[in-house]
């Protein structure tokens, strides 16, 4: 048996094309140009919509400064009320009394009225009717305590 292949031996045709010679003398075919569409979901490419149970409501509340603004107006209510019926003080320690003894009176009936409405939200006029009955029973309270009539 002779290993060299006898001239009744063809090689089968190949499926493929022959193949082109170094220097690509024919320019490559052009792609089929397909139609371009948008995607057909959402107008929102960044991000799909998220459902309305997935991301809770935040609730809005009541802070602690809008209910100390609301007692506060009483602390000035009750200072223009003193400045009238007994006049101006008479020395600025005088006047820095008096204004010491409505902070204490203003930060309890605040902090009382914030705990009712910390978990609510309400305007500020509901907030000021409800801080006056806080605010008189606690300068009441404190006065009795001091014993200042």
């Amino acid at each position: 048996m002779s290993t060299e292949p006898s001239g009744e031996q063809t090689p089968p045709p190949s499926p493929y094309p022959p193949a082109q010679q170094v220097g690509y003398t024919q320019p490559y075919p052009q792609a089929p140009q397909y139609q371009q569409q948008q995607y057909p979901g959402p107008q929102y490419p960044y991000a799909p919509p998220v459902p309305q149970y997935a991301m809770p409501r935040q609730q809005a509340r009541t802070s602690y400064g809008l209910c100390f603004l609301a007692a506060a107006v009483w602390s000035f209510v009750m200072f223009v009320v003193l400045f009238v019926l007994a006049g101006p003080p008479a020395s600025a320690y005088a006047f820095g009394r008096v204004l010491g003894s409505q902070l204490v009176p203003c930060l309890l009936a605040s902090l009382f009225t914030w705990l009712i409405f910390k978990k609510r939200s309400t305007n500020f006029a509901v907030l000021a009717v409800v801080a006056l009955p806080f605010y008189f029973v606690v300068l009441v309270l404190v006065n009795a305590g001091r014993g200042v009539a």
